[in-house]
């Protein structure tokens, strides 16, 4: 490949700062997916040092701390200092890269439970052993995946298709769960630098602005149709017709990409407007678009541009530069650190409060037509967080809505945004976490709380000697990535 092809340099080793970056967790861990070991866990309501990752930092196990993790709806992957991949949560469908039924214990020879493998960050030994070096990872449901600084792609796992069956490709007599990590043989000489995984599907990016998807194709997910009697196919990694893409991401059944000009493409499921594609209904005025007189497509095959996000709708320079997809919702982080959402709103998915715009404007429509009530907002809208904390008020309230001038950059800037299916994380500029939408699992590290309309802080006094860097959240647990603060006790330089 000539440098001049290179659009995406492959990611580098990071800096490896000090203290190191440790994990906090919180929600519900009855399948392993909190990492804390097999003995009954009650669920973590409120964000709690992960007991395994801070041992294994202090006792040199991750070689130093945590150098990037991925979240999927049941398990978890982590990326350690030397580049090598743990994974921990429920393995049923090989979604942890290594084998832990049937493994003998190599002092006693005994059969260790599945259960202590699963529940325990275990490393995938056979991407340690080639001397794989990781630099990026992602999970979906039931699928897992690496990028190596070399960038070579590595993935396991299974894919579950709408229909019922369990592939992992489409060769005759290939094993149904891949539980070693392969690389696709069409993909074997491709450099990768980023990928997404949705519920069951795979979106890659290459070092030259290409995107490559497969998996299952329900809802337009992969960007390309298949036929019911060929389904397998969509197991086959093809290049979607885009050019210089610097960006992928994906929701459960959606799917992103954003080019090096910022526009923004978006297909598969749009059910609830989570693509946040839409069209003036027609004979409406411009006053009645923007109070959502518009109609979607409840499916969108094939990349289309989101035209609300393009930098010019944007204004002042703005431009996305993370996207986070749910079940039915999308969040965008923009370049000034807001944060715009759309989809399904029913149980707070979107972080607006009742006197935002766009939801005083979903109530003036359900009242007009009480027949047939609706509860999703497919334009994307800006998401507002509370003021930042002080140390008079730790866990300030957001406030009334206050229309913001053109010119006006958000007062809490967001640096870090992840969605699970119905709840979100956001992480501020200066280390604070907000979280916000349904978690009937504890997953919103709220105590019992289990639906939250708008962003608010999600504290404890443990967490106050912590600077939060990210925030991952998956179907029934959520972790944070974060360092001590140089002057907190225990803080190394």
């Amino acid at each position: 490949m000539r440098n001049s092809d290179v659009i995406n340099p492959i990611p580098g080793i990071p800096a490896h700062h000090r203290p190191p970056l440790s994990l906090f967790v919180y929600g519900t861990g009855d399948f392993g997916q909190l990492g804390l070991g097999v003995e009954p866990l009650k669920p973590v309501l409120l964000p709690s040092p992960h007991t395994w990752c801070t041992e294994a930092i202090e006792e040199g196990t991750l070689e130093g701390g945590v150098e990037r993790l991925a979240v999927g709806c049941m398990h978890s992957l982590l990326i350690d200092e030397a580049g090598r991949v743990w994974s921990w949560g429920t393995n049923n469908e090989a979604a942890l890269g290594r084998v832990t039924v049937g493994q003998p214990d190599s002092t006693t020879g005994e059969i260790i439970n599945s259960d202590v493998l699963e529940s325990t960050p275990g490393l995938i030994t056979e991407l340690a052993n080639a001397n794989y070096r990781a630099v990026f990872v992602a999970a979906g449901d039931s699928i897992g995946l690496a990028i190596s600084d070399k960038g070579e792609l590595r993935i396991w796992g299974s894919f579950l298709f709408s229909q019922g069956q369990v592939a992992f490709d489409s060769k005759a007599g290939s094993p149904v769960l891949q539980f070693s990590p392969i690389v696709p043989h069409a993909l074997k000489d491709i450099q990768f630098v980023q990928a997404a995984c949705g519920a069951s599907h795979i979106i890659a990016l290459t070092t030259d602005g290409h995107v490559y998807t497969w998996g299952d194709p329900c809802q337009s997910a992969i960007g390309r149709r298949v036929l019911n009697r060929h389904i397998l196919d969509a197991l086959n990694p093809e290049r979607l017709a885009l050019r210089d893409i610097i960006l992928v991401a994906s929701g459960n059944r959606h799917s992103f990409a954003m080019d090096v000009d910022g526009v923004v493409y978006a297909w598969g499921s749009n059910s609830m407007g989570q693509l946040g594609v839409v069209s003036p209904r027609q004979g409406a005025t411009e006053d009645e678009v923007a109070a959502g007189d518009v109609v979607f497509d409840s499916e969108i095959s094939t990349p289309r541009i989101v035209e609300a996000l393009l930098p010019d709708n944007l204004g002042n320079g703005r431009r996305v530069i993370m996207i986070a997809g749910g079940e039915h919702h999308s969040l965008f982080l923009l370049s000034d650190g807001s944060v715009y959402a759309c989809g399904i709103c029913g149980s707070g998915q979107l972080g607006l409060a009742g006197d935002h715009p766009s939801m005083e404007n979903l109530a003036i429509r359900n009242a007009a037509r009480p027949d047939n009530p609706i509860g999703h907002w497919p334009i994307p809208s800006q998401v507002f967080f509370p003021p930042p904390p002080t140390e008079d008020t730790p866990d300030p309230a957001l406030g009334h809505y206050i229309p913001p001038t053109p010119e006006a950059e958000p007062e809490t800037r967001i640096i870090h945004i992840s969605t699970a299916s119905r709840h979100n994380l956001a992480i501020s500029s200066t280390g604070v976490v907000y979280g916000w939408g349904y978690g009937d699992a504890h997953q919103l590290g709220m105590g019992e709380l289990d639906e939250q309309r708008v962003p608010a802080r999600v504290m404890r006094n443990v967490m106050a000697d912590w600077i939060f860097e990210e925030g991952h959240a998956g179907g029934t647990h959520c972790l944070l990535v974060g360092r001590r603060r140089e002057s907190a006790p225990g803080a190394t330089s």
